[in-house]
Protein backbone atom coordinates (compact mmCIF):
# COMPACT_ATOMS: atom_id res chain seq x y z
CA UNK A 1 0.00 0.00 0.00
CA UNK A 2 1.16 3.10 -0.94
CA UNK A 3 2.40 5.74 2.13
CA UNK A 4 0.45 8.43 1.59
CA UNK A 5 -2.81 5.65 1.65
CA UNK A 6 -0.86 3.61 5.06
CA UNK A 7 -1.32 7.69 6.87
CA UNK A 8 -4.71 8.38 5.53
CA UNK A 9 -5.74 4.82 6.31
CA UNK A 10 -4.99 5.03 10.14
CA UNK A 11 -6.70 8.37 10.57
CA UNK A 12 -10.08 7.60 8.66
CA UNK A 13 -11.34 5.80 12.08
CA UNK A 14 -11.32 8.13 14.25
CA UNK A 15 -11.73 11.76 12.50
CA UNK A 16 -12.96 14.01 14.99
CA UNK A 17 -10.74 12.84 17.76
CA UNK A 18 -7.38 13.84 19.36
CA UNK A 19 -4.63 11.16 17.55
CA UNK A 20 -0.96 10.65 18.80
CA UNK A 21 1.68 10.00 16.18
CA UNK A 22 5.66 10.01 16.30
CA UNK A 23 8.25 10.77 14.03
CA UNK A 24 11.19 8.84 13.77
CA UNK A 25 14.55 10.43 13.08
CA UNK A 26 13.23 13.15 10.89
CA UNK A 27 15.41 15.25 9.31
CA UNK A 28 14.46 18.86 8.86
CA UNK A 29 15.98 21.37 5.94
CA UNK A 30 18.62 22.10 8.37
CA UNK A 31 19.51 19.10 8.43
CA UNK A 32 18.59 18.65 11.97
CA UNK A 33 17.75 14.84 13.04
CA UNK A 34 15.09 14.71 15.54
CA UNK A 35 12.18 12.52 17.08
CA UNK A 36 8.97 13.93 17.58
CA UNK A 37 5.69 12.75 19.90
CA UNK A 38 2.61 14.98 18.46
CA UNK A 39 -0.88 15.13 18.71
CA UNK A 40 -2.76 15.19 15.23
CA UNK A 41 -6.19 16.34 14.69
CA UNK A 42 -5.53 19.95 16.38
CA UNK A 43 -7.85 22.99 15.30
CA UNK A 44 -5.06 25.60 14.69
CA UNK A 45 -8.27 28.12 15.76
CA UNK A 46 -8.39 26.29 19.25
CA UNK A 47 -5.00 27.16 20.03
CA UNK A 48 -5.27 30.27 19.01
CA UNK A 49 -7.87 31.13 21.07
CA UNK A 50 -6.14 28.89 24.06
CA UNK A 51 -3.22 31.11 23.75
CA UNK A 52 -4.74 34.59 23.73
CA UNK A 53 -7.00 33.42 26.98
CA UNK A 54 -3.77 32.70 28.69
CA UNK A 55 -1.93 35.38 27.39
CA UNK A 56 -4.99 37.72 28.75
CA UNK A 57 -4.42 36.04 32.23
CA UNK A 58 -0.77 37.32 32.49
CA UNK A 59 0.27 40.97 33.72
CA UNK A 60 3.22 42.75 33.26
CA UNK A 61 3.65 46.00 34.23
CA UNK A 62 1.96 49.19 32.02
CA UNK A 63 4.51 50.79 29.78
CA UNK A 64 7.13 47.48 30.11
CA UNK A 65 8.85 46.10 27.21
CA UNK A 66 6.80 42.66 28.31
CA UNK A 67 3.35 44.62 28.18
CA UNK A 68 4.15 46.02 24.67
CA UNK A 69 5.11 42.76 23.48
CA UNK A 70 2.60 41.22 25.04
CA UNK A 71 -0.45 43.24 23.30
CA UNK A 72 1.80 43.26 20.21
CA UNK A 73 1.54 39.59 20.62
CA UNK A 74 -2.25 39.84 21.52
CA UNK A 75 -2.87 41.67 18.39
CA UNK A 76 -0.95 39.66 16.25
CA UNK A 77 -3.26 36.09 17.49
CA UNK A 78 -7.09 38.29 17.10
CA UNK A 79 -5.81 39.09 13.59
CA UNK A 80 -5.08 35.31 13.09
CA UNK A 81 -8.48 34.57 14.35
CA UNK A 82 -10.16 37.63 12.56
CA UNK A 83 -8.83 35.61 9.39
CA UNK A 84 -12.06 33.52 7.86
CA UNK A 85 -9.58 31.07 6.60
CA UNK A 86 -7.85 30.64 9.65
CA UNK A 87 -8.94 26.76 10.12
CA UNK A 88 -9.41 26.45 6.26
CA UNK A 89 -7.12 25.60 3.54
CA UNK A 90 -5.62 27.87 1.30
CA UNK A 91 -4.66 28.07 -2.55
CA UNK A 92 -1.34 26.56 -1.53
CA UNK A 93 -3.09 23.09 -0.02
CA UNK A 94 -5.91 20.76 -0.40
CA UNK A 95 -7.62 19.04 2.38
CA UNK A 96 -7.17 15.37 2.67
CA UNK A 97 -11.13 13.99 2.74
CA UNK A 98 -12.66 10.78 3.09
CA UNK A 99 -16.24 9.48 3.45
CA UNK A 100 -17.07 13.43 3.18
CA UNK A 101 -14.84 14.12 6.21
CA UNK A 102 -12.00 16.06 6.16
CA UNK A 103 -9.10 14.63 8.14
CA UNK A 104 -7.56 17.36 10.38
CA UNK A 105 -3.99 16.63 10.69
CA UNK A 106 -3.20 16.19 6.67
CA UNK A 107 -2.99 18.50 4.18
CA UNK A 108 -1.90 18.27 0.59
CA UNK A 109 0.51 21.08 -1.17
CA UNK A 110 -0.48 21.99 -4.35
CA UNK A 111 2.55 22.96 -6.08
CA UNK A 112 4.68 19.28 -5.80
CA UNK A 113 1.84 17.06 -4.08
CA UNK A 114 3.51 16.32 -1.34
CA UNK A 115 1.63 14.93 2.37
CA UNK A 116 1.66 17.24 5.19
CA UNK A 117 1.15 16.22 8.66
CA UNK A 118 0.71 18.85 11.01
CA UNK A 119 -0.49 19.08 14.87
CA UNK A 120 0.47 20.27 18.79
CA UNK A 121 4.07 18.85 19.71
CA UNK A 122 4.09 16.78 22.57
CA UNK A 123 7.80 15.92 22.62
CA UNK A 124 11.22 16.43 20.77
CA UNK A 125 14.40 14.37 21.18
CA UNK A 126 17.30 16.01 18.87
CA UNK A 127 20.07 13.29 17.72
CA UNK A 128 21.75 15.21 15.63
CA UNK A 129 21.85 18.98 15.24
CA UNK A 130 21.60 21.02 12.46
CA UNK A 131 22.54 23.59 10.92
CA UNK A 132 20.91 27.02 11.55
CA UNK A 133 21.73 30.54 10.18
CA UNK A 134 22.60 33.24 13.23
CA UNK A 135 20.30 35.71 13.27
CA UNK A 136 20.69 38.84 15.42
CA UNK A 137 17.19 39.94 16.79
CA UNK A 138 16.20 43.04 18.85
CA UNK A 139 15.61 42.81 22.42
CA UNK A 140 12.04 43.54 21.67
CA UNK A 141 11.79 40.65 19.32
CA UNK A 142 13.59 38.48 22.03
CA UNK A 143 11.50 39.71 24.60
CA UNK A 144 8.07 38.55 21.86
CA UNK A 145 9.97 34.96 21.47
CA UNK A 146 10.13 34.59 25.27
CA UNK A 147 6.64 35.22 25.87
CA UNK A 148 5.30 33.06 22.73
CA UNK A 149 7.52 30.16 23.90
CA UNK A 150 4.78 29.96 27.02
CA UNK A 151 1.95 29.95 24.64
CA UNK A 152 -0.11 26.99 23.27
CA UNK A 153 0.67 27.97 19.41
CA UNK A 154 4.39 27.56 19.94
CA UNK A 155 3.50 24.30 19.81
CA UNK A 156 2.02 23.77 16.46
CA UNK A 157 4.01 21.81 13.88
CA UNK A 158 3.84 20.64 10.46
CA UNK A 159 5.83 18.10 9.06
CA UNK A 160 6.67 17.39 4.57
CA UNK A 161 6.09 13.22 5.10
CA UNK A 162 8.51 12.53 2.30
CA UNK A 163 9.85 8.70 2.78
CA UNK A 164 13.70 10.59 2.71
CA UNK A 165 13.36 12.52 5.74
CA UNK A 166 11.84 10.28 8.06
CA UNK A 167 12.89 6.64 9.19
CA UNK A 168 8.94 5.94 10.25
CA UNK A 169 5.79 7.04 11.10
CA UNK A 170 3.42 5.92 14.03
CA UNK A 171 -0.38 6.93 14.33
CA UNK A 172 -1.69 5.62 17.33
CA UNK A 173 0.43 2.95 17.66
CA UNK A 174 0.77 1.67 14.23
CA UNK A 175 3.98 1.72 12.69
CA UNK A 176 4.20 3.19 9.15
CA UNK A 177 7.32 2.36 6.85
CA UNK A 178 7.97 5.74 4.98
Amino acid sequence: MQTRAKIISQLVDKPKSSTFAFLKEYRNKSDEVSDYNFILNIKYSSMIKKSIALLQEVDFAVKSVQYFAKMEILDSLRESLNNPNVDKLDKYYSPVIVDNNIINGLRICKSNNNLHIYGTLVSKKVIIKGNYKQINHSSFTLVKNEIRKTLPISKFRSFIIHPSDCKYLTINNKKIIL
